[in-house]
């Protein structure tokens, strides 16, 4: 962490915006996980985002909405009952269809369609809702996400994890989309011989939005027992249990 409260990527250059949004994220997880995180790290790392983000922004909106985005979801997280002038911003972009159906890339729309789920208007909320839906498409494999537009390179964005965070878009929304069934087989599918997904970050991204699936699904509170019977005779029984 740098003196200006961001993160870089080696000791002596400057900090960098999205590596900090990266690492700012991942401090959260923890912290929600039950590790000790510093509240002066979290603090002064989130106001670097507020103002670099902010600086960018009013340098060039065009090339620097996305990352209005991305900054205010994971500061969202951190702090889910303050808003700020990231936010404004954010309620801008969101009437904006033309950004919202041409332009975004589709990594920040999912980030967006998440953000806006919660203490967004009803309005707002299915405007990019759809919008990320129209990004599904359909192979020989199943429904994936596709990236759209300009790929946003910055953020490391690649169809696997495109489509993992479509798992976590549909949770939160609480929406049993008619192609979940095949996004998660096109996910299974998209695995490499190892069982993984290509690289860590896409095998991270995978995992994460399944994991938010089963939370909304209630796939780990299972707790019956199956029997097979032929005949009145008991041939299997299986537990299931969280």
């Amino acid at each position: 962490q740098t003196s200006a409260g961001g993160f870089a990527y080696y000791k002596g250059l400057d900090a960098n915006i999205w590596l900090t949004i990266h690492v700012v994220s991942a401090l959260y997880d923890l912290k929600m996980a039950g590790y000790e995180v510093r509240e002066d790290v979290l603090d002064r790392s989130s106001s670097y985002i507020t103002n670099e983000t902010l600086r960018l922004y009013n340098l060039s909106p065009e090339i620097y909405n996305e990352t209005v985005v991305l900054a205010e979801s994971v500061l969202s997280k951190l702090y889910p009952q303050k808003k700020g002038a990231l936010s404004d911003i954010v309620s801008t972009l969101v009437k904006d269809n033309s950004f919202l159906n041409e332009k975004i890339s589709s990594v920040a729309l999912a980030n967006l369609a998440i953000l806006t789920a919660t203490n967004y208007s009803k309005n707002d909320r299915e405007r990019v809702y759809k919008a990320f839906q129209n990004r599904i498409d359909i192979d020989g494999r199943g429904a994936y996400v596709k990236s759209y537009g300009n790929t946003n390179r910055n953020f490391y964005e690649t169809s696997i994890k495109n489509t993992a965070l479509a798992l976590s878009v549909f949770a939160a929304h609480g929406d049993e989309h008619e192609t979940l069934p095949n996004m998660l087989r096109w996910l299974l599918a998209a695995r490499d011989n190892q069982g993984a997904w290509g690289n860590t970050h896409n095998t991270f991204m995978v995992v994460s939005g399944m994991v938010d699936y089963l939370k909304w699904q209630h796939e780990t509170e299972s707790n019956f027992s199956l029997r097979g019977l032929l005949d009145g005779v008991e041939i299997f029984g299986f537990e299931f249990n969280p």
